[in-house]
């Protein structure tokens, strides 16, 4: 396998890119609220500033959204009609995501999900309009049109990794490698509202962290700084399958240790890394195949 580094459209095959969509399509559903009661945007936030996004708590108004989005979601996954299936798909996580973000606080549940939509649409609706009048296709279910859109997210999920490195580089001024020894006191604040949420205290090991972070500040860094290279160099995913798999691995045991000792929960992250990235039928395919063509092939054993 040669890898060229750069990035590069994977040439998924159909079935390949069945799983891929069909697992993001269940992620975005699962990640959409029963029912949305926010008749309030005190903290108008990015589209809210400019359209009052009260309305979806209109049962009746939310209740058409879902359905409409399942709908969607269905021809997403099976290459029908994706242009207007991505258009639905982005107005939803759009909305819903800036409606929630306008009530004092700032989570990032949607905004993979909603950027990711959005790339996709955006290169959906590129091909749409850079192509002659007579060869345009407006649903863009060929193989390759899907082969792209597939690789629009992958482009903008690794671009919001590179984003949270550069922003920390920036709030910093070049020195969050050296502070993250003050995260101690983060930790400190996410396990407590951790338990005065829901009376759980954390693990021995974690009760303890914060104290031995202070006191090997060099020993801190060497843990918690690779996790900035991480995020910076999280592009090298695109250059190709093999990188992909070892970059999403990387990150997802980063998130796993956050998560573990901050309390934070990057659920849907992980997933679509292992979704998008990790590619498990694929790999899952090919250990298949090298299966078959050893017993196929009695001479193998013996090179063997």
């Amino acid at each position: 396998m040669k890898w060229r580094f750069d990035s590069q459209i994977i040439p998924h095959q159909s079935w390949e890119l069945f799983f891929i969509k069909a697992g993001f399509s269940i992620v975005l559903f699962l990640s959409l609220p029963a029912f949305v009661s926010l008749p309030e945007q005190n903290f108008p936030n990015g589209l809210a500033r400019f359209v009052d996004l009260t309305f979806l708590s209109i049962p009746s108004v939310w209740g058409v959204l879902q359905a409409g989005t399942l709908v969607a979601l269905v021809f997403y996954t099976l290459g029908v009609a994706s242009l207007p299936a991505l258009a639905w798909m982005s107005f939803v996580t759009v909305t819903c995501g800036t409606l929630q973000n306008s009530q004092g606080a700032i989570n990032h549940l949607y905004q993979p999900l909603a950027l990711m939509s959005l790339a996709q649409l955006a290169v959906g609706l590129f091909g749409l309009f850079s192509r002659p009048g007579g060869s345009r296709r407006v649903w863009l279910d060929d193989l390759e049109g899907q082969r792209r859109l597939v690789h629009a997210a992958k482009v903008i999920f690794v671009a919001c990794y590179l984003t949270s490195a550069i922003t920390k580089i920036d709030r910093t001024n070049g020195q969050w490698m050296w502070k993250t020894p003050n995260l101690a006191l983060q930790v400190v604040k996410t396990n407590s509202d951790y338990f005065h949420s829901t009376g759980e205290k954390p693990a021995a090991y974690i009760d303890a962290a914060p104290t031995w972070m202070a006191a090997n500040p060099n020993a801190t860094r060497l843990i918690i700084g690779p996790a900035l290279l991480l995020e910076f160099f999280a592009f090298l995913a695109l250059i190709g399958r093999g990188p992909a798999l070892i970059m999403a691995l990387a990150l997802i045991s980063m998130h796993t240790g956050i998560e573990h000792l901050m309390r934070l929960n990057f659920w849907i992250w992980e997933l679509l890394l292992i979704i998008f990235f990790v590619n498990v039928p694929y790999w899952l395919v090919q250990l298949v195949k090298r299966g078959c063509g050893r017993h196929s092939n009695p001479s193998a054993h013996v090179a063997d």
